[in-house]
């Protein structure tokens, strides 16, 4: 199964003794590419890290209808809410969500190291 274009055997190239961080940037949901629904890309995600869901960091930066748009981030636009990016991003204990349209990312990235430092402080390497 493939998810946002990667095939699993990526997972070989993933360090056990390390945090997999993941950082998405995208104004679409991502239902066509990737095989699957949100729980089946948490689990694959989480079997790069041995099945240790806590060992990974989802940042998504998405588009939401916050802005008032209800087409985008620009009238006449045509994204698409990333509700399963979202389902996805929130099943793991540090994942953030912030909004691509935002007019800066100063804030999600500010606030994505103290995220990245609370997983940091609570990872155990395997073994």
């Amino acid at each position: 199964m493939e998810i946002f274009g990667i095939d699993p055997s990526y997972a070989d190239f993933v360090g056990d003794d390390a945090l997999l961080v993941i950082v998405l940037i995208t104004d679409e949901n991502d239902d066509v590419e990737s095989s699957g629904d949100p729980a089946d890309w948490y689990n694959l995600v989480s079997s790069f890290k041995l099945n240790e869901p806590d060992n990974v960091v989802v940042l998504s930066l998405i588009w939401d209808d916050s802005n008032g748009n209800p087409n985008g981030c620009a009238s006449g636009s045509d994204e698409e809410y990333g509700a399963d990016l979202v389902e996805f991003t929130n099943m793991f204990t540090y994942g953030s969500v912030g909004n691509v349209c935002a007019d800066s990312y100063q804030q999600f990235f500010h606030d994505a190291i103290s995220v990245i430092d609370s997983a940091c402080d609570g990872f155990v390497p395997p073994g």
